[in-house]
């Protein structure tokens, strides 16, 4: 515990030093009595505005209480905000800082250090940022502080996300998720991580998976009424699925009217317009898209506006109106540019290509359309990102889900059990009445007919059961094959589930062959359940070269001859 508080301490420290500003803007040694007084005032000012209370308050407060009462800094980070109250807020933060340290507690430290950080990730490279994150990420482990831990993971999430590591940006957000559907209540941050999660399924094109996670964002109605119905109409229309997209959009408007939140009920009238354009309804769509447009270009959206634009363009070419149809098409282009968003491209060289076939300029629509493909091709390999952790497996690593699975697998055979033990106790009932009502006449015949009976019966039940356990196994063994091992701690939890299903495998592995390594036992292992050299890449993260290398090593330390079967040998332990 001592070395815990010495950790924690060295950590304030160096927050502190990190983000001291020089003496010319300080408030430590060198300000004169004047200038000091008039920064107080200004702070004092501030913190009356963001309605902080005095540092005596904030003292030993649950993690709920003390959000509550930072909120209003938490919001301040807005760019609009911090432009010229930065170095104020920092003020601020750091005088808290220094009164958690003066006052022990940790916990308030620590936030306030997190918020500071969050608060600074534009000054930082993002090498410094990961290690940070880290770092606060095993601090907040060792606490057990889980209000601290469901946040940091969270945030590194969306850094993840925003430095192309996609599966990296899952792991964090899952392991985030299963704290608060387990270890701790936080009905805000919980909606939040759901959100994410079905964003950035919905940005990689992962639309079974985004629309999971959006309908249970619809379940916190409270928090964000109006981006959950739209988020889920959003992925309803990429799985062509219209009416239930028409469905959630229309209660998006509904939401947006009763809230008189005119913007957003633009950009849901927006998504509407699109639907009607598949829809083969132009004329109604256009207005809707127009609006849309306007209102994303007056606010910088490109990347929205030319959606819009480009629905706009396909409106007006399906209406045999081709000179409009070009004007929009441009504009889409152009807006789609400036957003320097690869996916944005899509769209508008498909309308391209459309158009020049329109006029019938084989040359240009097979260019466009050559670099239609090229983008499709170039956004694919970003999605590969996810190959060997796809979306569904991601899914696997909420443990919460995993176990609801497989309670769910076992009440399911269990039920089955139950009836086979049911209609076999009525088969055995009838067929004891008919020996009883034959016994007199018969009694050798039903002697004999009594032990074939039984030998049957016997066969079907012992038929029954090894189905029953092939069903368990392969129900165990699918949960093995689809666990993901990347690090030493992934390993010793695959290894701890192995076991339970194996139990005499590794040992006997290892004592009749002691000298291998870890690397080869775990190559067994995943041997043992017939996987793949491809599969094995995957979950292990290396590649398939890699994997005949260890099985290489592996039979000569097993003492195998050519032709000699690895898979046989290691069934027979």
């Amino acid at each position: 515990m001592q070395q815990v508080r010495l950790f924690t301490t060295t950590i304030l420290c160096i927050c502190l030093s990190v983000f001291a500003t020089a003496n010319t803007h300080g408030f430590l040694d060198v300000l004169s009595p004047t200038k000091d007084s008039i920064n107080l005032r200004k702070q004092d000012s501030l913190r009356v505005a963001l309605r902080i209370p005095v540092n005596d308050s904030l003292l030993n407060r649950d993690f709920l209480t003390r959000r509550k009462m930072l909120y209003h800094l938490n919001k301040s980070h807005s760019p609009e905000f911090i432009f010229n109250t930065k170095d104020d807020l920092k003020a601020i933060i750091k005088n808290i800082e220094l009164f958690a340290k003066q006052e022990g507690d940790t916990a308030l430290g620590l936030e306030v250090y997190f918020m500071n950080l969050n608060m600074n990730l534009e000054e930082l490279a993002p090498k410094i940022i990961e290690q940070r994150y880290i770092a606060l990420e095993s601090l907040a482990t060792e606490l057990k502080y889980d209000w601290l831990l469901v946040r940091v993971r969270y945030q590194l999430g969306l850094f993840y996300t925003r430095t192309n590591r996609v599966s990296k940006g899952f792991i964090s957000l899952f392991k985030a998720l299963y704290i608060v559907e387990n270890d701790l209540s936080d009905d805000k941050k919980k909606h939040d991580i759901i959100t994410h999660i079905g964003l950035m399924a919905y940005r990689n094109e992962q639309y079974q998976l985004s629309k999971r996670y959006f309908k249970k964002a619809v379940k916190y109605m409270p928090y964000n009424k109006l981006g959950a119905y739209n988020n889920l109409a959003l992925t309803y229309t990429r799985l062509k699925m219209l009416d239930s997209a028409n469905y959630y959009f229309r209660l998006a408007k509904e939401s947006a009217i009763s809230k008189n939140n005119s913007e957003f009920l633009i950009i849901v009238n927006g998504n509407i317009g699109e639907n009607l354009y598949r829809e083969g309804e132009f004329e109604a769509a256009l207005p809707l898209l127009v609006a849309d447009a306007n209102y994303s270009l007056s606010k910088k959206s490109f990347g929205n506006a030319s959606n819009a634009l480009i629905y706009l363009s396909a409106c007006y070419l399906a209406l045999d109106e081709p000179i409009k149809s070009e004007q929009f098409m441009w504009r889409a282009y152009n807006a789609a540019k400036k957003d320097k968003e690869l996916r944005r491209m899509k769209p508008i060289y498909k309308q391209l290509a459309k158009w020049y076939a329109y006029y019938g300029d084989a040359k240009n629509t097979l260019l466009y359309s050559d670099s239609l493909q090229f983008v499709s091709d170039r956004l694919h390999l970003e999605f590969d990102k996810l190959s060997g952790f796809e979306a569904d497996k991601l899914v696997r690593l909420n443990a919460n889900e995993l176990d609801r699975l497989q309670k769910q697998k076992e009440q399911e055979t269990s039920k089955r059990v139950l009836l086979f033990l049911v209609t076999s106790s009525v088969f055995v009932l009838v067929i004891l009445l008919l020996l009883f009502l034959n016994f007199r006449a018969k009694k050798l015949l039903k002697e004999k007919s009594l032990a074939l009976t039984n030998t049957q019966l016997k066969e079907r039940l012992e038929d029954a059961v090894s189905q029953l356990n092939v069903y368990i196994k392969e129900t165990q063994q699918k949960a093995l094959t689809e666990k993901v091992i990347l690090t030493d701690a992934d390993w010793r939890e695959f290894l701890q589930f192995f076991n339970k299903v194996y139990p005499s495998f590794v040992i006997s592995l290892q004592q009749q062959f002691p000298r291998l390594s870890k690397a080869e036992v775990r190559f067994c292992c995943l041997s043992y359940l017939s996987l793949s050299d491809k599969e094995m890449a995957s979950m292990l993260g290396v590649g398939r070269a890699s994997i005949r290398v260890t099985r290489g090593r592996t039979r000569a330390k097993l003492q195998l001859k050519e032709g000699g079967s690895l898979e046989t040998l290691l069934l027979t332990l």
